[in-house]
């Protein structure tokens, strides 16, 4: 009779020393590898392992996209790192209003990969980027001018083209977005026109029936994050060197407005202007998402650019017939 107490103490301490020894797995890593950045990683063996480089909204709220692509990522046994766009380089809320301030380092991503790198073990031909709204939108410049640091690249609710030339590797990239998500079709669609445009890209395109700008986090919650982390990982680096890729000219506005949509069962794109409005005012306001780009602060920040350091000329001509594309659509 004994025996039977002496047997429940023993799973007990079993129990609680398997517990305490799994959780440092399971624990999110906050603060890592940057400043509000937080970070999982499996239980490390020395096993190269995936990673996904996650890109916040405008809301500046890492841990948002994190908790959405971390079940999905835990279970795939893969380092999920959700960077917090800084701010002791002058980032407040917003990846791709930073990239219009001279305080813009397009190397910082680079360098949060290469600290991630430096402290797991890190499979070099399967690290991918995601982001949400306004991470996406800044993933659309940084993707094509950054191709070799990924395998592929997952715009969740946002995405817009920078005017960037066509880079020579070509990254597969996923776009899924709420069919009603207001970016879809002056902003992201456009994006998608680009890399079709471009040629050689693998494209897939995707519109949730129901699903709205700010829903689809809980979407991915409930179960597309597996879809979309199981869609990465289908895909291996085809480039070597994490290196700036010059590509070639990018297409004009026209060929990209006329190519041919990846998705045949999308709406019809509203007619275009051919020329920007007369006055174009840009005036930065706040905002929690990047689905309203008519407060672009990279326009209002073009007197801090320094030379090299942020858009040239054609991004913002594309800027520009993007914001015309916005305001001519019937309210």
């Amino acid at each position: 009779m004994r025996s039977l107490p002496s047997a429940v103490v023993a799973a007990t301490l079993l129990l609680v020393a398997t517990s305490a020894w799994a959780e440092p797995a399971s624990a999110p890593l906050e603060g890592w590898p940057c400043k509000g950045c937080v970070t999982f990683a499996p239980d490390g063996d020395g096993t190269p392992r995936p990673l996904v480089i996650a890109l916040h909204g405008d809301d500046a709220a890492a841990g948002k996209l994190f908790r959405a692509l971390r079940p999905a990522c835990e279970q795939a046994q893969m380092i999920l790192v959700s960077l917090r766009c800084p701010t002791e380089l002058g980032c407040r809320t917003s990846y791709w209003q930073w990239f219009g301030t001279s305080t813009h380092d397009p190397g910082w991503i680079g360098a949060q990969i290469a600290a991630t790198k430096a402290r797991f073990a890190v499979d070099p031909a399967r690290i991918y980027a995601a982001g949400y709204s306004g991470g996406a939108t800044y993933l659309g410049w940084y993707g094509p001018t950054h191709p070799s640091e990924f395998a592929a690249i997952a715009h969740i609710a946002g995405g817009m083209p920078w005017g960037t030339r066509c880079p020579d590797c070509k990254v597969p990239v996923l776009f899924t977005l709420g069919a009603t998500d207001p970016m879809l079709v002056p902003y992201t669609r456009p994006l998608r026109d680009y890399y079709a445009a471009c040629g050689g890209h693998e494209i897939v395109w995707e519109t949730l029936p129901g699903v709205t700008h700010e829903s689809v986090i809980p979407t991915l919650q409930a179960g597309k994050g597996k879809a979309v982390v199981a869609w990465l990982l289908a895909h291996r680096a085809a480039c070597g060197g994490a290196v700036e890729d010059a590509g070639i000219d990018a297409p004009a506005l026209e060929t990209i407005d006329a190519a041919v949509p990846v998705d045949a069962a999308a709406t019809p794109d509203p007619p275009r202007r051919s020329e920007p409005p007369a006055a174009l005012k840009i005036e930065p306001r706040a905002s929690s998402c990047a689905c309203d780009l008519g407060a672009l602060g990279a326009l209002g920040a073009l007197g801090e650019q320094t030379p090299g350091s942020g858009p040239g000329l054609a991004a913002w001509l594309a800027l520009l017939a993007i914001v015309a594309t916005r305001r001519s659509r019937p309210a």
